[in-house]
């Protein structure tokens, strides 16, 4: 985000304007850009406006603004996988996660999620090593399980 006399633009193309805003933070906006939001400190912008005609949504305090250069915004189809590790700060209605050279701000939809992230399990790092196999000797020692489990539980199998 550049600001830019008053007006900053954001790598997604956003220009803040005003009538975007839908709710006042105290020391930001949230603005609606397409099918998601921006988070714009106020700090960012040169000449914030001295009053909106939107409705402030309750100003729920927030570890989000714990760094005022944060360029944030909430996308609803992002495509990229979730990880609670890489959670950067979080309010009341949702939380920051990076992403490239720019962080999500993503509203929580779902009760129960602080829950979930206070139980978090650390990411489960597998021991696969990739190598060649006999795919015939595979098989074999398949059919020959298979036999093996018949004859043994030949009384079961009815």
């Amino acid at each position: 985000m550049t600001p830019n006399n008053g007006v900053s633009a954001a790598d997604d193309g956003y220009v803040f304007n005003p009538n975007d805003i839908v709710r006042d933070t105290g020391d930001a906006y949230i603005v609606r850009h397409g099918d998601h939001y921006h988070y714009i400190p106020k700090s960012s912008l040169n000449n914030p406006p001295s009053h909106s005609n939107t409705e402030e949504v309750g100003s729920s305090s927030s570890s989000v603004l714990s760094n005022p250069s944060l360029h944030v915004h909430h996308e609803e189809e992002d495509g990229h996988g979730f990880d609670a590790n890489r959670i950067i700060s979080e309010d009341s209605e949702g939380f920051v996660i990076p992403h490239g050279d720019h962080n999500h701000y993503i509203k929580v939809q779902i009760k129960g999620y602080e829950a979930a992230l206070k139980n978090k399990i650390p990411s489960l790092q597998s021991n696969y090593q990739p190598v060649t196999f006999d795919e015939k000797a595979v098989l074999a020692k398949v059919d020959q399980l298979l036999a093996d489990s018949r004859s043994i539980y030949k009384d079961r199998l009815s």
